[in-house]
Formats: structure tokens, C-alpha cells, sequence
């Protein structure tokens, strides 16, 4: 989907929760990351952080310190909202 349209934001709602899954889907252009079973505000929150240019993933999915790096620069750790 991020090859046919480039200019949109994506957010993938899943109900895996392994980091490696999140790891490739950020990899592949994906904006966002929410969990099926996170409650609803995490979904508002990813859709007003993609919104704003930022990335999301669900607060609940958790790595020991591993690090995302996005094509931006931006770095995401441990689940949440995008570092600079």
C-alpha cells in the first residue's frame, strides 16, 4: 500500500504484538502500530500523532530498549510516540 500511494499515512491495527512485527511493518512505511486489544484512545492517539507527522505504536507493546529507526530519522523505543 505505501508503494501505490506514497503520500498517505498508514496505521496498522494488529493483533500481534511482537516487536519484530512492528520492527518490519514501521520498516515498510507504516506510520502507525495499534493493537486490537488496546483500548480506544490509543487509536485516537495514533491517528492525532500520524496526523501531526509522527509515528505511533501502541504504549503496551514492549522490546527490552530495542529501537526503531524510522526512514525519517525519527527513532521510536519501547512502544509509544516518535524521539528526534
Amino acid at each position: 500500500m505505501v508503494e501505490r500511494s506514497p503520500g498517505s499515512n498508514l496505521i496498522v491495527l494488529s493483533m500481534y504484538d511482537e516487536f519484530s512485527i512492528v520492527r518490519a511493518a514501521m520498516g515498510a512505511g507504516v506510520n502507525g502500530f495499534v493493537l486490537k486489544r488496546a483500548i480506544a484512545t490509543d487509536m485516537l492517539d495514533a491517528i492525532t500523532s500520524v496526523l501531526c507527522g509522527a509515528s505511533y505504536i501502541s504504549p503496551c507493546i514492549h522490546a527490552s530498549s530495542e529501537t526503531i529507526r524510522l526512514s525519517g530519522g525519527a527513532k521510536i523505543k519501547d512502544g509509544g510516540r516518535n524521539e528526534t
